[in-house]
């Protein structure tokens, strides 16, 4: 029943502090920011102690210089990092790692036009 639970969650309201509603954006070639969000979180991870910094270093380089089957194999280690850390300490790394809106720092201030349109209405 995974498909019901995850329904049933899509199917509840969402409701920002902001009084807009949330984006959610995935960008794995660019086009979306010109920042680096693997590296960007994996660093704040670091920072707080969550995540080896070894670790997160070596899979940020060999994804970077791998292709298709071994380009997957790096994407799914670099998933592994996070396992065991809390949905609130992800959240928490990811707004810091974004700048928190200050818009001159972070993965934030990377925002190609198009993307800060859509994300500013």
């Amino acid at each position: 029943a995974t498909w019901q639970h995850l329904y049933a969650l899509l199917a509840r309201p969402v409701v920002a502090d902001h009084g807009r509603a949330p984006v959610a954006a995935f960008d794995a070639d660019g086009t979306l920011w010109s920042g680096d969000a693997f590296g960007a979180l994996g660093a704040e991870l670091v920072r707080r102690g969550l995540v080896d910094r070894e670790a997160c270093e070596r899979v940020e380089v060999e994804y970077g210089r791998s292709q298709g089957e071994e380009r997957r194999k790096w994407l799914l280690e670099s998933l592994a990092l996070f396992r065991g850390l809390s949905a609130e300490d992800l959240v928490d790394a990811g707004e810091e790692a974004w700048g928190r809106g200050d818009g001159a720092t972070g993965l934030g201030a990377t925002l190609r036009p198009e993307m800060s349109d859509l994300v500013n209405r």
